[in-house]
């Protein structure tokens, strides 16, 4: 499951990137390394 919010977030990233939406992307990136954390630690 993190590895799918790990791919999700990243995409998601992306796209706030493209749209100059700042603090939703500060979020998304946030959330990614959560998901990420939870990945290595499985």
């Amino acid at each position: 499951m993190a590895r799918f919010i790990r791919s999700q977030t990243l995409t998601l990233l992306e796209k706030l990137n493209e749209l100059d939406a700042d603090e939703q992307a500060d979020i998304c990136e946030s959330l990614h390394d959560h998901a990420d954390e939870l990945y290595r630690s499985c």
